[in-house]
């Protein structure tokens, strides 16, 4: 999402580059090429700190550019200031020739509240000043936009001791458990992400099994269901999850229950495969559940499910149970812990248009990140084809349609953080939609059908903010025989919303899974490694027929990235034009690409590559 205070932001940070002579060629001509950049060896970066009171310390980094190493930070607290309201932090024993420097204001508690940087190449230039007109309030928390997220259907992901439903919707087991979640967890953290969202994991004692097993018609919020394991399970694995530097969110089913009254909630629709909560006579309930399982189980946040059910009579009370969980989170961490303190919500509004996800998640400041379905249907329609293929523009689009999707943010608050997604339990695997695509005819037998899920991947990594990646798509996981809805699998009649609820794998993987779930994992290390990928602004450079390009800027940091993608299966070239720089390295293979600003890059057919810009 691109804004103009981001553009200001841009702005100020080449006014602090420019006094300080940090360009080469200032001239007007490029002398790059003729120049060999200098070791530089000690730094003295001086800050002058911004009049705000609530600022504590200043926290100063860099990264060597040319080998993308950080160097460790340094610390200073705002009451050492010298008669001049400037801090000092002297870097000595370097040995790159070109550094960003990254200073960050923080309070009492370590949230940062302004950023400024600069960006050195030449050794002579090694007093570096800081002003404070050159901080820039942080208006989206970074921690969430860099979260990778691995979502589990808990009961058809692993089944880990004896005991499960044994029945439910779709083609799996229907035995998971919390105890085949534990012994995969060091799986999912090779994967490269660093989060978790379990399927809803509460008791579950009426209606029909089937509707049981998902978790989603919940008649107990304090304990967990014995089919899936016991509360301390839920803590053991927690705590291994976070010692794998794993965060872990829950389920909330905030807005409907099981058939069952509820002590503290009351309903207004029993007429339901369960009860619809009414709010706000519920609202003092489910803020108790959403904080007791963060400040007793040290759980990291909520993925809240149906969240239109929570926005009533004109009031969204997402707003209020959003509070609740900062709230508590904010106490936790002024007293030191370090989990159960990053309070991330996220809410499901199933909207393709963004309009309802604007009018009820996003409005009256209720949650900051819902998950991204216009952009997500998009995703598919380009490299596969969505649910329904009978309506127009289902599959075969033209990468304009990306465009179509991002501007849907537009619509929402500036600090609206969109999840995207490319599957769910609830929709049709990417996989699956592959081969239901009438344009293409084929399904795992094709090698195509990896090379598509490789060029998904790549766009979801080349996304400004948070990401969802569903078990079983890193290995390219389909329902064999499943390609229309209502098809038979086994006897069974398979429906599209619960087609993808199939048993997870997590070792004995073919070749082509192992070299998709290995892309998968260097492809999140390389999106953890460059902020420009998931906080970056987006400037889109080519979006035509087959040809996808974005540039995309940290505004905080500085690093830039050029993201290409060909989504034709025949190799292609595109053409990129000032975007800066002499040179692209390909972070994946190191090829070099020469250039003056203006750059053509070869790319295979269904390809995505990214470059640091040099």
């Amino acid at each position: 999402m691109i804004k103009m205070i981001n553009n200001k932001k841009i702005i100020l940070l080449s006014i602090l580059i420019l006094s300080l002579g940090l360009f080469v060629g200032c001239n007007g001509k490029d002398d790059s090429k003729d120049m060999v950049a200098e070791v530089i060896e000690n730094m003295m970066v001086n800050v002058k700190v911004p009049n705000d009171n609530s600022i504590e310390k200043i926290t100063v980094s860099l990264k060597n550019i040319n080998i993308d190493e950080y160097i460790p930070s340094k610390t200073e607290i705002v009451a050492d200031i010298d008669e001049n309201g400037v801090l000092s932090f002297p870097f000595s024993d370097l040995n790159g020739t070109e550094y960003n420097v990254i200073a960050k204001a923080e309070d009492l508690n370590g949230k940062d509240l302004y950023i400024a940087s600069a960006t050195i190449t030449d050794a002579e230039v090694n007093n570096v000043e800081i002003n404070a007109d050159k901080f820039s309030k942080i208006e989206k928390r970074t921690d969430i936009n860099n979260l990778r997220i691995y979502e589990i259907m808990v009961e058809a992901f692993q089944d880990g001791e004896p005991g499960g439903y044994g029945t439910g919707y779709g083609p799996s087991h229907h035995n998971g458990d919390l105890r085949g979640i534990i012994n995969s967890l060091e799986y999912i953290k090779g994967l490269g992400v660093n989060a978790i969202w379990m399927t809803p994991i509460f008791e579950s004692k009426t209606g029909l099994v089937k509707g049981q097993a998902t978790g989603y018609f919940p008649d107990d919020y304090y304990n967990v269901d014995p089919k899936f394991g016991t509360n301390e399970d839920l803590r053991e694995l927690v705590e291994k999850a976070h010692k794998l530097g794993l965060y872990v969110f829950l389920d909330g089913v905030f807005g409907h229950h099981g058939a069952d009254p509820i002590d503290g909630v009351v309903d207004y629709d029993t007429q339901w495969y369960g009860n619809k909560v009414k709010y706000s006579d519920s609202l003092e309930y489910f803020k108790d559940v959403a904080t007791y399982w963060i400040e007793e189980y040290e759980i990291d946040g909520w993925r809240l499910d149906q969240a239109f059910q929570m926005n009533q009579d004109g009031t969204n009370y997402l707003y209020d149970i959003r509070k609740a969980v900062e709230k508590v989170c904010a106490e936790r961490k002024d007293r030191g812990e370090e989990w159960g303190t990053l309070g991330y919500l996220v809410g499901e509004i199933w909207d393709g248009s963004g309009r309802e996800i604007n009018s009820i998640g996003y409005s009256q400041n209720g949650l900051k990140s819902l998950f991204d379905f216009p952009l997500r249907y998009a995703l598919v329609q380009v490299l596969a084809s969505q649910e329904h293929t009978e309506q127009g523009g289902a599959y075969s689009q033209p990468t304009s349609v990306f465009n179509r999707g991002y501007a849907t943010h537009e619509i929402y608050p500036y600090d609206a953080q969109p999840n995207l997604m490319l599957t769910t339990h609830d929709v049709v695997r990417f996989g699956d939609l592959i081969q239901r695509a009438p344009h293409l005819g084929y399904g795992k037998e094709h090698p195509d059908y990896w090379k598509r899920h490789k060029a998904a991947f790549s766009f979801m990594a080349s996304y400004t903010g948070p990401i969802t990646i569903y078990y079983g798509d890193e290995i390219g996981r389909e329902v064999e025989g499943f390609i229309n809805e209502q098809d038979m699998v086994d006897g069974v009649k398979i429906y599209d919303d619960h087609a993808a609820r199939d048993a997870g794998k997590a070792s004995g993987f073919t070749d082509q899974e192992e070299d998709l779930k290995d892309y998968v994992s260097s492809l999140m290390k390389i999106r953890n490694d460059n902020p420009a990928l998931w906080n970056g602004e987006r400037r889109n450079l080519v979006a035509s027929g087959t040809k996808y390009a974005d540039l995309k800027i940290d505004p905080d940091t500085g690093d830039k990235i050029l993201y290409v993608l060909n989504t034709g299966t025949d190799a292609t070239t595109i053409s990129i034009s000032n975007v800066g720089g002499t040179k692209l390295i390909d972070l994946f293979t190191g090829e070099e690409i020469a250039g003056l600003a203006s750059y053509d890059i070869s790319v295979d057919g269904l390809t995505g590559r990214f470059f640091s810009i040099r």
